[in-house]
């Protein structure tokens, strides 16, 4: 599911951030990027154990489980994908990653259906109470709302984009 590819590189640009983070936190990062660099290779396997290893020193890391739940979608692996989806938006409800992730997830679902689709509307209006005006939630709910013929309320979403 190279889609899912995509909300990795959110986790880049907190890399970009390491400068102005204390050394510790600096190691913790270089992991995250080497972890995404892993997923991004194809070594799905590997990454995992290098999540598993990162989980043991820093159990609570939202990313940590966002990259999980790459790892388990890119594997078809939806409902634990989708788990730890959730449970990265419980240890943090405001990093978007793990809510744009399990939009598409829904979305991408080999046996899609309406069902899927109105999950998905429900993640990105979660996103949009949280982050209000986030680009890719906005873009996403007027795609799923066009998936389902309320194109009303598609153009409504679409106008909202720069």
């Amino acid at each position: 599911m190279a889609s899912f590819q995509n909300a990795l590189f959110l986790l880049a640009f907190l890399a970009a951030l390491a400068p102005s983070i204390p050394a510790e936190a600096q190691d913790s990062e270089e992991r995250l990027v080497q972890i995404q660099k892993t997923i991004q290779s194809g070594d799905i396997r590997e990454a995992r154990l290098k999540i598993e290893r990162a989980l043991k020193d820093t159990p609570a890391d939202p990313r940590l489980y966002n990259f999980l739940g790459v790892i388990e979608a890119q594997a078809n692996n939806y409902a634990a994908a989708e788990t730890n989806f959730r449970r990265a938006m419980t240890i943090a409800p405001r990093f978007p990653g793990p809510y744009v992730n399990l939009g598409r997830l829904y979305q991408e679902r080999r046996e899609q259906t309406t069902q899927s689709l109105e999950q998905a509307l429900e993640v990105y209006g979660k996103l949009l109470q949280i982050v209000p005006g986030d680009l890719e939630a906005t873009y996403q709910t007027s795609w799923v709302l066009y998936r389902l013929k309320r194109f009303q309320e598609s153009l409504r979403y679409l106008s909202l984009l720069p």
